[in-house]
């Protein structure tokens, strides 16, 4: 088994040692161990030379078959002939590639395109953002029913009561506004428990009516206005409901040959402009 330390020194040179066992030498001027390898290979000494020999340049690195402070000439020329072999090869990236295509007859179309596209995207984005409607539709469905219900109960209950408060010998009515009392209260609970959400710090129902009747109304800013104005809340929630799902739609499909994503877009249009101002 061989130990190979690399160590960097006060002068930032850095020393490749390699041993049989982990006992490390003693050097008065070490800063810092770079790395440790335990191996069963010789060879893999000169390997780990080299990979730092590469990255840091071949007199600032000794060890392995390379200890000697002065390299013979060879070793100099054998190193950097193989070093320059194994050095990565600059490539232009494909925003490079896709950039310098262009030149002053050209680019301003496809930055216009871009503008164009990106305006398209963005609005359909706020147009789904605005008409996002995040609650449980077959709760607040279920609750809007019972909000009717709740109301209606209500009416009939003030009526009651006014009777009740001009004839209170009535015990008839008293039980009918007692059990009245109990349903409305029933009817709160379950209204609450449909809507409370952790999307919505208010449980009260008015405050989702509030929530759809905002959708709705930006439903109705995109869409041909020959359409009619529905009062229900229940269409209003369905009908903004599709449209938004539809957008979500269009987004998801919307393709473009600039990228697949807002942030590769943004990235070409900006190299684009770049590009531009270096032509002028």
């Amino acid at each position: 088994m061989i130990f190979i330390f690399v160590f960097l020194l006060f002068n930032n040179h850095i020393l490749v040692y390699h041993s049989n066992n982990n006992d490390k030498p003693d050097i008065t001027d070490l800063e810092e161990i770079l790395e440790e390898i335990i191996t069963d290979d010789i060879m893999d000494v000169d390997k780990v030379v080299k990979k730092y020999m590469l990255k840091y340049g071949i007199d600032m690195v000794r060890g392995g078959s390379y200890k000697n402070e002065v390299l013979e000439e060879w070793q100099i020329k054998s190193l950097e002939h193989e070093l320059q072999l194994l050095k990565p090869k600059n490539e232009v990236s494909k925003l490079d590639e896709f950039v310098n295509s262009y030149n002053n007859s050209n680019i301003d179309a496809t930055i216009n395109h871009i503008i164009v596209f990106r305006n398209s995207i963005l609005k359909l984005k706020e147009m789904e953002r605005l008409t996002q409607l995040d609650f449980n539709m077959d709760n607040i469905i279920i609750a809007i029913d019972k909000n009717n219900k709740l109301t209606k109960l209500t009416e009939e209950f003030q009526k009651y009561n006014s009777i009740y408060s001009r004839q209170r010998h009535l015990d008839i009515i008293q039980k009918n506004m007692i059990k009245m009392e109990q349903d409305i209260k029933e009817l709160n609970e379950e209204i609450k428990k449909l809507i409370e959400t952790p999307f919505y710090i208010n449980p009260h129902i008015n405050y989702i009516f509030n929530i759809i009747d905002q959708g709705y109304s930006h439903f109705l800013r995109y869409i041909d206005n020959t359409q009619s104005i529905e009062n229900d809340i229940i269409v209003k929630l369905y009908r903004t409901k599709i449209f938004n799902t539809e957008i979500k739609q269009k987004i998801k499909n919307f393709k473009s040959p600039f990228g697949s994503t807002e942030e590769e877009i943004l990235e070409k249009y900006k190299a684009l402009l770049k590009r531009k101002l270096s032509l002028i």
